[in-house]
């Protein structure tokens, strides 16, 4: 049996108008990333201070909005919500809920 190489091999499927099954995943490009994101840094204060808190198994949207209803007392006190720049803080969720009390978001870099 010879051997050939891919190109040859690209080339006669490509002739003879074959497909591969064999896909690769191409890469997309994603209209806005979290780390792009216009939202500035405001401040940088290391209270380390817990004032919320959730567990889940997925890292996503819902469990920073369980992590809020479990804050202690009223949400309207917080006025600034200072976090990375992680996808599960860039969400129309989290959004709504910042709006709805008047918080304001910082993103560290």
């Amino acid at each position: 049996m010879p051997i050939v190489s891919r190109r040859r091999i690209g080339r006669i499927i490509k002739e003879r108008g074959l497909v591969s099954a064999y896909t690769r995943k191409k890469y997309r490009v994603h209209a806005v990333r979290s780390n792009e994101a216009a939202v500035p840094i405001l401040f940088d204060l290391d209270a380390r201070e817990i004032i919320g808190y959730s567990a889940g198994a997925y890292k996503n949207a819902e469990l920073v909005h369980k992590a809020f209803l479990t804050v202690n007392g009223s949400l309207f006190d917080i006025q600034m919500f200072h976090t990375d720049r992680g996808s599960e803080f860039d969400n129309a969720l989290i959004d709504e809920l910042l709006d709805s009390f008047q918080i304001s978001r910082s993103l560290s870099m």
